[in-house]
């Protein structure tokens, strides 16, 4: 009887490890971290757009596949589980190795595999500001600072 129910573990423990190897083989990560950012901010008392640079040592996101439908891949801020992803892939890598990504406050990410470079560039609230907007992120001047940012993608 004991020898049957060590059988039947051990049938069991491999069936698990079979069912779980192929989605491990497929799983495809990055975790990305951004080295520089630098843009502009907007001075209140002067009323102008000035140079900067940006703090980045939170800067940390992991790339993966997306797990709608809708989406190849997205791009989630590392240590948060949001529902919405700082941005989304609509396709995969193209032939040479780039892959795309949008986001709101995100703007455009791209990320190659060849050599684990990314960059992040957004124009933020400079281009969308009207203060007329019924947002309000778009009325007032200065509210999301346009960057540019680069970085390298480790796969894990």
């Amino acid at each position: 009887m004991r020898t049957s129910l060590r059988l039947r573990f051990t049938m069991f423990c491999a069936a698990c490890c079979a069912a779980l190897t192929p989605t491990y083989a497929k799983a495809e990560s990055w975790l990305c971290i951004t080295d520089r950012a630098t843009g502009f901010y907007y001075d209140e008392i002067s009323r102008q757009w000035k140079q900067t640079n940006f703090n980045v040592e939170e800067s940390k996101y992991i790339l993966r596949r997306s797990p709608r439908s809708e989406d190849a891949w997205e791009l989630q801020q590392f240590g948060e589980e949001s529902i919405v992803p700082y941005a989304f892939c609509k396709d995969g890598f193209n032939d040479v190795g780039i892959l795309r990504c949008n986001g709101f406050s995100a703007g455009v990410v791209l990320f190659n595999r060849n050599n684990g470079r990314f960059s992040n560039f957004s124009g933020g609230s400079y281009h969308s500001f009207d203060p007329n907007s019924e947002l309000e992120l778009f009325r007032k001047e200065g509210s999301d600072s346009p960057f540019v940012a680069l970085g390298r993608c480790t796969k894990i």
